[in-house]
């Protein structure tokens, strides 16, 4: 796995077993099946598969500006994966406005009905 970045055209996250590609700028879709076509090659000649059910898409953007309103990001090969509001990576909630609305409800979903905890992690974000 560890040579897989060397094999993309863009930035590829590796840490334990995920994998994440990072494109951006311009047209976001074609950069998108570049990397697939690319990530596909290299696990057929690995004789690696890509499970496609855990496979997630994220078009984010920050500030006033809000990421296009798009459902699927359509591959070469007639797969398509779906695009999340949200996703999770290594363990924080990220949304497509880069807010922490999505991970701060997460977290206030596990820590549960704590009285003392409310106090120090308030439930509005601004």
């Amino acid at each position: 796995m560890n040579d897989l970045p060397f094999n993309v055209k863009y930035p590829i996250l590796l840490f334990a077993d995920d994998t994440s590609a990072l494109v951006e700028g311009g047209d976001v879709i074609l950069k998108a099946r570049e990397v697939d076509d690319q990530a596909s090659a290299w696990f057929n000649a690995n004789n690696l598969t890509v499970n496609q059910s855990k496979t997630q898409a994220l078009m984010y953007s920050a500030g006033s500006c809000n990421a296009p309103s798009i459902d699927y990001c359509i591959l070469e090969d007639s797969n398509s994966i779906r695009l999340e509001n949200s996703v999770e990576f290594l363990g924080i909630q990220i949304d497509k406005g880069l807010t922490w609305k999505e991970h701060t409800s997460k977290v206030m979903s596990i820590i549960g009905p704590c009285a003392t905890c409310q106090e120090y992690l308030p439930f509005s974000v601004a």
